[in-house]
């Protein structure tokens, strides 16, 4: 996978910027990652429900005199800040959803998006299809916002996921209860997974484990070596292959 940087189409992002004495403890009483003033690199983080449902991907970068936060999904931080009476010295401005964004690719599973500014759309830049970019989540296991629905707790969407954007030793956000519910006495019934196929199967094809339906086909991109590759929420089972559409596809380890 190339590591060059370009332009790709991508609706579901947008900018924030946060400015105020009280950012960083607003912030991590909305957010289930732990952001300090310490930070030297991005944050990535989610908003959730009170009840614990996904709303939003976050990726928070802390600046000199503002935080400025990337987020990829519905505009539930603005929807947050105005839900919410803020009682914290705390300034949030909210950029419409580009059409555009940055987005830069590499061999040791990163990927950096943000919107794309004005300048970066007079030609400066290559053009990435968003192919590619479906592509690349799926062969480095990381979850597009659009793979989820009402219903998806950041908790199916893989350790990885989880591990990177949840924190369980920070303090009281929106949501913390429930997510630290399912960490330390439970579990979910699915997780996102990535399948191999040697055929495409279409999006929404059931997916079978045995005699049980287990999930249904999200979405599926050609790999180089001819494959195809397609993601799915997968419900638990114990066998490293399934069927779906009349073939055998197979399921790296989680």
């Amino acid at each position: 996978m190339s590591t060059t940087g370009g332009l790709v189409e991508w609706p579901e992002l947008r900018t924030h910027t946060l400015s105020g004495a009280d950012v960083t403890s607003w912030l991590n009483g909305q957010c289930t990652n732990l952001v300090s003033a310490e930070a030297t690199v991005p944050v990535k983080a989610c908003l959730v429900k009170p009840t614990g449902q996904l709303l939003s991907m976050l990726d928070i970068t802390l600046e000199p005199a503002q935080v400025r936060i990337v987020e990829e999904g519905p505009n539930c931080l603005q929807s947050r800040f105005d839900t919410y009476v803020v009682m914290e010295d705390v300034e949030l401005v909210s950029t419409e959803t580009s059409a555009w964004a940055f987005a830069r690719l590499g061999d040791d599973h990163f990927l950096q998006r943000e919107p794309a500014s004005s300048e970066d759309l007079e030609g400066w830049l290559p053009v990435i299809p968003w192919g590619s970019i479906e592509l690349a989540s799926l062969l480095h296991g990381f979850p597009l916002f659009r793979d989820t629905n009402a219903k998806t707790l950041p908790h199916e969407m893989g350790a990885e996921f989880l591990n990177n954007r949840v924190s369980f030793k920070k303090g009281c956000y929106v949501g913390q209860e429930v997510l630290h519910r399912i960490e330390s006495q439970g579990h979910v019934n699915q997780y996102w997974r990535v399948l191999q196929t040697s055929n495409e199967p279409l999006a929404g094809s059931e997916i079978w484990s045995g005699e049980k339906k287990v999930g249904s086909i999200i979405r599926s991109s050609k790999s180089s070596s001819g494959t195809y590759l397609s993601c799915a929420f997968l419900r638990n089972f114990e066998s490293t292959t399934v069927t779906v559409g009349g073939q055998v596809a197979t399921l790296p380890p989680s």
